[in-house]
């Protein structure tokens, strides 16, 4: 029972600050009051606490297939096709070349190093390794390796964290700008109007909702680059942990 109700740093962390940010996020752009409110009790800290825990693990479910099903395999595609890419293929530039999403160009600067390929010497070890296996396939045979070497899997783990994170941080920054842009264009059209709300310790500008599309915006392209970035490495780690002498766990 003792091992059912431990939190680790991991739980507290990932879930219970990712719920935690969705409560501000209902409240600045619905008006719940779920945390900025005037008085407090133990009854209601307790009731965010578990609220917030519980809405962690259930933000988890869509950002995982918003980002995995729709940003990373619709659009960016897995970090194990730009880290090592087929035989002949020649690694990305910054040649522009209108595709399906716009111009490629612009997608590689947007995304930051996504595109980037792994160092030379790294492809080279990866690929008289793999015994001709590329893409995602190549992917899991270095992860059954990898997962053997105790300071590649501790770093491994790291990364994940970190980019699991940070992908349910940014699947709610894109939640809000959305229900911020629903509120705006309703608005424009005279089918909404905003409440007269109080917002309890919170600057007036934040309630402006044309400031909120602009800082929500902005914080989901920080938080969905900081999420690439980390799933990258990740990625990165497992070629590392593959092409490194095993040690058993």
């Amino acid at each position: 029972m003792e091992k059912f109700l431990e939190l680790n740093e991991y739980d507290i962390i990932a879930y219970l600050m990712v719920g935690i940010a969705a409560l501000i996020i209902f409240d600045l752009v619905l008006g719940s009051a779920f945390l900025f409110r005037a008085k407090w009790n133990t009854a209601l800290v307790v009731g965010v606490l578990i609220m917030g825990y519980v809405g962690g693990h259930l933000v988890s479910i869509p950002a995982g297939w918003l980002f995995r099903d729709v940003v990373i395999h619709g659009y960016l595609k897995e970090p194990i096709q730009h880290l090592i890419p087929k035989t002949g293929q020649t690694p990305p530039d910054k040649t522009c070349e209108w595709d399906v999403v716009g111009v490629k160009c612009m997608s590689l600067d947007l995304w930051g190093r996504y595109f980037e390929p792994a160092p030379k010497e790294l492809r080279e070890q990866v690929l008289d390794d793999a015994n001709g296996v590329d893409g995602n396939d190549l992917f899991l045979k270095a992860f059954k390796k990898a997962k053997y070497n105790e300071a590649t899997y501790a770093r491994m783990e790291i990364f994940q964290r970190l980019y699991l994170l940070f992908r349910n941080l940014a699947f709610i920054s894109v939640l809000a700008v959305a229900l911020v842009a629903i509120n705006l264009f309703r608005q424009a059209f005279g089918a909404h109007r905003d409440r007269h709300l109080i917002y309890y310790g919170v600057q007036p500008w934040l309630t402006n909702r044309w400031w909120q599309f602009v800082l929500f915006t902005v914080l989901s392209y920080a938080l969905i680059n900081r999420f690439l970035n980390f799933y990258r490495l990740y990625s990165l780690e497992v070629l590392y942990g593959f092409v490194a002498p095993a040690r058993h766990l």
